[in-house]
């Protein structure tokens, strides 16, 4: 391996410096694109950074006790599940109940209509000519906290 000496380094050094000054337009694009590389590295691991530290907080805020109970596995394709899973019956309020007096530990059972609301569609219920959006029943807590 070569080891440069001081004068080699000081000739490149000005072979450079006479380069930069003979093509500044180059030069500042060049400075300008590496600006613009770095800056859009940093920003990007800034916002990403950022969004994981958003659903962290969400998730942590659900609890590490709270869980869901669906009718299909969350996030899924429903035209891609089998035939023994797209048929399951709907859940219906008086299953909260059922888990309340199944599970005595649990302190809150709660419902909420999702009829396909995390699948992209709408959350309306029609019954005649009656209808309503954003259903939201509430089972009462098994223990009161003074």
């Amino acid at each position: 391996m070569a080891i440069m000496t001081l004068a080699q380094a000081r000739e490149n050094f000005l072979a450079a410096m006479e380069t930069l000054r003979s093509s500044k337009v180059r030069s500042a694009l060049t400075v300008l694109g590496i600006v613009i590389g770095v800056s859009s590295v940093i920003s990007m691991a800034a916002i990403i950074q950022g969004l994981n530290k958003f659903v962290q907080d969400r998730v942590e805020r659900l609890g590490s006790r709270t869980y869901f109970i669906s009718r299909f596995p969350f996030g899924t394709d429903l035209s891609r599940l089998p035939e023994r899973i797209r048929a399951r019956k709907y859940l219906e309020y008086n299953y909260a109940e059922f888990v309340r007096e199944a599970a005595p530990d649990v302190q809150i059972v709660t419902t909420f209509g999702t009829r396909g609301f995390f699948l992209g569609d709408s959350n309306r219920i029609i019954s005649g000519d009656r209808s309503v959006e954003n259903v939201q029943h509430r089972a009462r807590p098994l223990h009161q906290h003074f």
